[in-house]
């Protein structure tokens, strides 16, 4: 759906279903649920269409989008190129078949209080003499968790990592082509699909809104490595 506010025009759609033009209402709040900042967000549409099988069409397309937002397999987007997940706590339809209409009204809360972006980032390097730098820029306004796997060469002891905003650490031996994940944005860490949490310092790498250096280096530094680095912009 597109919504006017002032000049722009902010499209709202469930998974490959968007809500019509000019009929609809949206309502955005901040909540506290489990411990943890959520939306809580209502939309509120006026469904029009030539005929009533168009209208039951359109409504089963919406049932399909909200059953698989539901099962986190879609996303809810409030803005062009930006995304929510969460999960629906009510979902009303009021059906006038005689008039092709129906009232819509859904209360979604999110899973906590930000935005993504659609489009995930990607950058590989190889990590030569022990160490690399990213020159990376986070769109959004607000921190950005990193997703990183680095494949040795060789046998490493050690991974640092350092960003505008932290330092983390992984202290344990990676033997050559293990594959080491550290993933800020689920704060886990896993070696060789082995849980290697405990050898973290916990301060998991962030990007900062805006230009970064992102520095990854190794031990011993005479290893090489294969590098990947995953985030999404991230707007509050």
């Amino acid at each position: 759906m597109m919504l006017r506010k002032g000049k722009v025009r902010i499209m709202i759609s469930v998974g490959n279903y968007s809500f019509p033009d000019n009929t609809t209402m949206l309502h955005v709040h901040e909540i506290e649920a489990k411990s943890k900042v959520r939306k809580e967000i209502r939309i509120q549409s006026l469904i029009s269409r030539h005929n009533e099988s168009a209208l039951l069409n359109d409504l089963s397309s919406l049932r399909a989008a909200m059953e698989s937002f539901d099962r986190q397999l879609a996303t809810l987007s409030l803005s062009p190129g930006k995304y929510v997940c969460g999960r629906k706590r009510s979902f009303q339809i009021i059906p006038y078949p005689a008039e092709a209409l129906a009232w819509i009204d859904l209360l979604i809360l999110t899973n906590d209080r930000y935005e993504r972006s659609v489009i995930l980032h990607r950058h590989e390097t190889e990590i030569l003499a022990g160490r690399a730098v990213f020159p990376l820029f986070n769109r959004g306004n607000w921190l950005a968790p990193l997703r990183m796997t680095v494949i040795p060469a060789n046998d490493i002891s050690a991974i640092h990592v350092q960003t505008e905003t932290s330092e983390f650490t992984l202290s344990t031996p990676i033997t050559e082509g293990q594959i080491a994940i550290i993933d800020a944005e689920n704060r886990s860490v896993l070696v060789g699909n082995n849980n290697a949490y405990s050898a973290g310092n916990e301060e998991f790498p962030f990007l900062q809104a805006g230009s970064n250096h992102l520095t990854i280096s190794i031990e011993p530094s005479t290893v090489t490595a294969q590098c990947k680095i995953e985030y999404r912009d991230v707007w509050i």
